[in-house]
């Protein structure tokens, strides 16, 4: 999958495509899935798709700083705030041994946690300002 993606580097193969691909890079002819999530986001979207995934990281770590600062301390939003980088970090380790966040069960309960996460941080907000 290396090779694919340095032969497919700028826009990749597709998306999900890789495994169709691999099968003309390696002696067996076998079709073989990417190692890691990453690895599977660089040889289906390229370049272009890294930047992108690690734009929505980098997004998904200020969503943790921002509710944290805002968030009065021993409110919900604030305590959640404190557990958000920890799961997200985890995530990302976890993507490296599979494809963790492919498909639609992973993707919506990651939405779920942020929803619930700035949501809990306007209502702190909403709170602290009725007192």
């Amino acid at each position: 999958n290396v090779r694919v993606f340095l032969d497919n580097w700028l826009f990749g193969t597709g998306f999900f495509s890789g495994q169709f691909v691999s099968q003309k890079y390696n002696e067996l002819g076998l079709p073989l899935g990417a190692e890691n999530y990453f690895l599977e986001t660089a040889v289906g979207m390229g370049v272009i798709g890294l930047a992108a995934l690690g734009l929505c990281f980098v997004r998904l770590f200020e969503l943790g700083r921002v509710v944290r600062e805002v968030a009065p301390a021993g409110t919900l939003g604030h305590r959640l705030a404190q557990f958000h980088r920890p799961l997200i970090v985890g995530i990302m380790v976890a993507c490296l041994t599979g494809d963790n966040l492919v498909g639609l069960v992973a993707n919506a309960q990651l939405a779920v946690w942020c929803s619930l996460m700035v949501r809990a941080g306007h209502q702190s907000l909403r709170s602290a300002t009725d007192q």
